[in-house]
């Protein structure tokens, strides 16, 4: 299996689907040279929405964050380009309670939506 084929087969198993995370998989699997980063086992879609969300949070104005395509794609790059211990990510794997806050909402809309409470 190649990173390509993870970042689909990851895409496909995870339960929160939607037409944002869509384009941004889409744009990712049209990056080149990027497949040994999709094949690192620490990288998954959950932590990276998180990524991303803790991100847009530090652009945060009264509870709204506006992001340029560009700059959340980069986002991305630097994601899955990044160990998880340079970014500062925990493994989701090993928090064995669910946080309700982290989890990306399954919204019927063109845009991502993070909770910032």
């Amino acid at each position: 299996m190649n990173g390509y084929e993870r970042l689909k087969e990851l895409y496909n198993q995870d339960n929160f689907q939607n037409k944002p995370l869509t384009t941004i998989v889409n744009y990712l699997l049209q990056v080149p040279d990027m497949s040994e980063y999709y094949l690192r086992p620490e990288k998954n879609l959950k932590d990276l929405v998180n990524y991303l969300r803790d991100n847009a949070k530090e652009y945060c104005v009264n509870n709204i964050s506006i992001i340029e395509d560009s700059q959340v794609y980069q986002w991305c790059i630097d994601y899955f380009q990044k160990t998880n211990a340079e970014l500062g990510i925990l493994l989701s794997s090993t928090n064995p309670k669910k946080d309700s806050k982290t989890e990306l909402k399954n919204i019927p809309s063109n845009q991502m939506q993070f909770d910032f409470s």
